[in-house]
């Protein structure tokens, strides 16, 4: 199974300008998109034994669930060992790039959009995915 991306993001302009940014410059094809944290959780936990070909770009500041609110229900439900999580947030905030620190499945913080140099980033990830 090739690896795949999950967008989580409750802003449907920021799901839709990421999608089209991984598609054209991070070489991404196969890309999943959950404007609410809750469906996306349902869609993990039911793929779990895919999880580790999954990566999930992850909004914090969202309404009903929070991002940290989905990671913590994500460590609760998987053996988050296996989960491969990137922040892609418009806060710049000091203590949320400092909790992140504390989620060892956290490999990144981006701040949005995404940038060229962040899908260099993913393509290297999803290559090392790829060749498990």
């Amino acid at each position: 199974m090739a690896a795949k991306v999950l967008i989580i993001d409750d802003d449907p302009v920021v799901l839709l300008l990421h999608k089209v940014i991984l598609k054209e410059d991070c070489g991404a094809d196969m890309i999943a998109c959950f404007s609410e944290p809750v469906k996306a959780l349902e869609h993990i936990i039911t793929h779990q034994e895919e999880i580790d070909k999954f990566v999930i770009l992850l909004d914090i500041n969202m309404p009903v669930m929070s991002g940290w609110e989905l990671m913590d229900a994500l460590y609760k439900e998987l053996d988050h060992s296996q989960l491969h999580v990137i922040i892609v947030s418009s806060s710049v905030s000091i203590e949320d790039k400092e909790k992140a620190k504390t989620y060892p499945s956290i490999m990144d913080y981006w701040e949005k959009p995404i940038s060229k140099n962040n899908c260099i980033s993913l393509k290297q990830i999803l290559e090392s995915l790829n060749a498990c």
